[in-house]
């Protein structure tokens, strides 16, 4: 059912989870025909496969027994071990070795959740114990951390089944955990993992219904990773997402070229420039300086020639080597040495534009310092306060030193 819960195999159930040896129980044999399945069967389909089981009990005979437990009108209600019932209907078997348990019914989920979760013999589907674990939750109103104790698993594991449930039921109906499909089949499939990932989505997004669409149709029809749609997911909650175009947005979700970190390169084409760089200041200051259309174009570029993330990458450092002067054109190569030093009016100038830049552009909006410190704020508006005096004594002064050039403040 996926590798987290996989990795619950090897733990004892009856060292955390509600211990059958504490309940009063007793080895009958039951008609078959006085044992329902009831509402505690964690797999999805348990008759799937079933002929090898069937045979496997007919040569060796029963190992495990099922566990049941009884029912007011005195029939039986399997808490697990279905598929071993099933199993002896297929044989033409009229009776059944059972563990009769004398156990409640929020007892009796417990006990089918733990003995689900080790899978001794095929998984259990994560919807239906997803569900189950939702159960408990709302009856006995216990934390993740506690359930995860009695069931002997981890509080993470509690954590991706019950968060399952916060997609659509069409959504979860797609998840396929088939180890049987073929090689060409694989890379699309839209497996456990991925639908763990896509729930993490946040809940209170006008459009999340819409953006969980776009990555589950991500996965099938371009067949990207679970640590892709896990980024991608990350690009959405941390609000970078909404800042993107609508062009750049349906590269997003229409290209297997257009990744999350191409949108980061799109967003913020200055986190890639080496901080042990000699020139990594006036580098940052170019790719800050980019303005969304030239940015834009250089996306298109790069999803119409097919390029990796890595590929995108070096060729942007070259662009913004280019607008900073440190690399010429393949025509017009100049050694570095052959530069101009950047004047103080220059460097100055560059400065104050990377700012505008940025404040023009809509990198920062007033949604952003929400979760601010307030004092973090104040300090903000004084530092503001602060730079716009400095400006005009500064623009003043320059006025009063050139009077032959015409700056207009």
């Amino acid at each position: 059912m996926g590798k987290n819960i996989a990795k619950q195999r090897n733990k004892s159930v009856g060292s955390t989870s509600p211990k059958p040896s504490s309940k009063k129980k007793d080895i009958r044999e039951i008609e078959l025909n006085k044992i329902d399945i009831g509402e505690l069967c964690l797999r999805k389909n348990p008759e799937e496969d079933l002929e090898q089981l069937a045979k496997s009990i007919e040569s060796l005979g029963l190992i495990h027994y099922p566990m049941v437990r009884q029912k007011p009108n005195g029939r039986y209600e399997i808490v697990c071990g279905h598929r071993r019932c099933l199993a002896h209907k297929r044989n033409k078997e009229k009776t059944i070795l059972c563990r009769v348990m004398d156990v409640d019914p929020l007892d009796a989920i417990y006990i089918a959740i733990a003995e689900n979760m080790q899978g001794i013999r095929k998984p259990a589907d994560p919807v239906r114990v997803g569900e189950s674990l939702q159960e408990l939750k709302r009856r006995t109103g216990m934390p993740e951390a506690e359930i995860a104790e009695k069931i002997g698993c981890q509080q993470s594991t509690v954590a991706e089944l019950t968060g399952l449930m916060r997609l659509p039921k069409y959504i979860l109906e797609k998840i396929d955990n088939d180890p049987k499909k073929t090689n060409n089949d694989r890379k699309k499939r839209f497996k456990y993992s991925h639908a763990v990932e896509i729930s993490k989505l946040e809940e209170n997004r006008f459009y999340r219904e819409v953006e969980v669409n776009a990555l589950l149709n991500k996965k099938i029809t371009l067949g990207v990773s679970s640590t892709e749609i896990r980024k991608l997911v990350q690009l959405i909650n941390e609000g970078h997402y909404d800042r993107l175009p609508e062009p750049v947005k349906t590269f997003l979700w229409t290209s297997k070229y257009m990744t999350a970190a191409m949108a980061r390169l799109f967003l913020y084409p200055e986190e890639i420039i080496e901080p042990d760089d000699g020139n990594a200041k006036l580098l940052c200051k170019t790719a800050s300086a980019l303005d969304k259309k030239e940015r834009q174009e250089f996306i298109e570029r790069a999803i119409k020639r097919e390029w990796s993330y890595e590929t995108a990458r070096k060729e942007l450092i070259k662009l913004i080597k280019q607008r900073s002067g440190l690399l010429q054109p393949a025509r017009a190569q100049k050694s570095q040495a052959d530069q101009p030093p950047m004047s103080a009016a220059q460097e100055l100038y560059c400065d104050i534009s990377t700012l505008l830049s940025k404040l023009d552009s809509g990198r920062y909006q007033l949604s952003d310092f929400a979760k601010s410190d307030q004092g973090d704020i104040a300090k903000l508006c004084e530092a503001g306060i602060l730079l716009r005096r400095r400006l005009r004594s500064f623009l003043r002064a320059l006025r009063q030193a050139f009077n032959g050039h015409k700056v207009n403040a």
